[in-house]
C-alpha cells in the first residue's frame, strides 16, 4: 500500500499502521520526493493538506 502525504504527518501514519497491521514488524517506510511535475507536486499539497 502506498500513502501520500506531509512528511511532519509520518510519525502519525506509522503509528497507526504499526497499532494495527498483524505482521510483527510491517515495512513502513518514506520516499522523499525530489522532483516531480509542478501540477503534481500541488495536488499532492492540496489533498494531503487541510
Amino acid at each position: 500500500m502506498l500513502y501520500k502525504l506531509p512528511a511532519h504527518r509520518f510519525a502519525e501514519l506509522a503509528a497507526l499502521i504499526e497499532a494495527n497491521h498483524s505482521y510483527d514488524v510491517p515495512e513502513v517506510i518514506a520516499a522523499d520526493i525530489t522532483h516531480g511535475s509542478d501540477r503534481y507536486l500541488r495536488w499532492i499539497d492540496a489533498e494531503t493538506t487541510g
